[in-house]
């Protein structure tokens, strides 16, 4: 029997494009003594469970383990603002020149879920830089966040 024109084709609710609901996401199958912790989807971590990847580097400075671990834990908190931030890079540098007087120099780019974000900051001290930096870095995260807010519910993009 041929179909006439403009006329719908039945289409059963579980096949792409049917008005049925949308079938559950994947879950995690674990042993019983943990299924009180994992009883959600596979592909929604919480926030405890967000880790991201600090790496810290320096050039022409020396930094000791414990300005490390503080500026490790200052840009991982960052990661909080805009899931899906995966990792940090953190570059320290000294400048060179005797009349430059704010000669530490810290870059730091974020990056993850398709998005990169960088910030280069200097001061008198690294903990300083680190400081102006994790400021410029959490204005813009957070002008990426209410960016992402407004494409995801349909509204116009308010610059702060």
């Amino acid at each position: 029997m041929a179909r006439r024109a403009g006329a719908r084709r039945a289409v059963s609710p579980t096949s792409s494009g049917g008005r049925g609901p949308a079938p559950p996401g994947p879950t995690l199958r674990v042993p019983a003594e943990f299924s009180g912790r994992y009883d959600r989807p596979a592909f929604a971590p919480t926030a405890a469970e967000v880790r991201m990847e600090v790496t810290v580097s320096c050039r022409h400075i020396d930094l000791t383990a414990e300005q490390r671990q503080r500026v490790t834990q200052k840009i991982a908190k960052l990661g909080r603002i805009v899931g899906g931030m995966e990792r940090a890079d953190v570059l320290f540098t000294e400048e060179r020149n005797p009349r430059i007087s704010s000669r530490e120099v810290c870059e730091v780019t974020m990056g993850g879920n398709g998005h990169l974000v960088v910030a280069t900051c200097a001061a008198t001290d690294p903990i300083a830089a680190v400081d102006a930096a994790v400021e410029k870095l959490e204005h813009q995260l957070l002008s990426l966040k209410s960016r992402l807010q407004a494409q995801h519910h349909g509204k116009a993009h308010k610059t702060a």
